[in-house]
């Protein structure tokens, strides 16, 4: 059956509610950290694979970092498969803009979403800097 498949996640502690398949970000005060995405075309640590609430994250609970691999994602528009996405300000993902040069990519879909908050399946290739054709 097809779906996601890791091949590296890692455990960080997210600093505050961290939703399930959304990008985060390391903390800029402890690299064993992460937050959720709140950056427009940020710079991506990888994808939360658990649901993460605020009291869990206040004590301490270590959550599932997907670094490398193919990771469910939420989509923050529609998206077509072999479509090189970044992240909006909510830690979904979309696709990158045709015109900006050196945009930092999360990765490549590998299955299409209809709509906003729909799941799609990508390739994670963070921390990429690319220009669109």
């Amino acid at each position: 059956m097809p779906g996601p498949n890791f091949v590296l996640d890692k455990g960080y502690q997210p600093t505050g509610a961290v939703i399930q398949f959304r990008a985060v970000t390391a903390s800029t005060t402890n690299k064993e950290q992460c937050l959720q995405t709140a950056t427009l075309g940020g710079r991506v640590l990888g994808i939360c694979q658990d649901e993460v609430s605020a009291t869990q994250a206040t004590n301490g609970r270590v959550a599932n970092i997907r670094v490398m691999g193919i990771s469910r994602c939420v989509a923050g528009s529609a998206l077509a498969i072999d479509v090189p996405v970044g992240v909006d300000a909510s830690g979904r993902m979309v696709a990158l803009a045709a015109t900006t040069a050196n945009q930092l990519q999360v990765g490549i879909t590998r299955t299409a979403a209809a709509a906003i908050g729909d799941y799609v399946d990508v390739q994670l290739t963070p921390a990429v800097s690319v220009s669109v054709p």
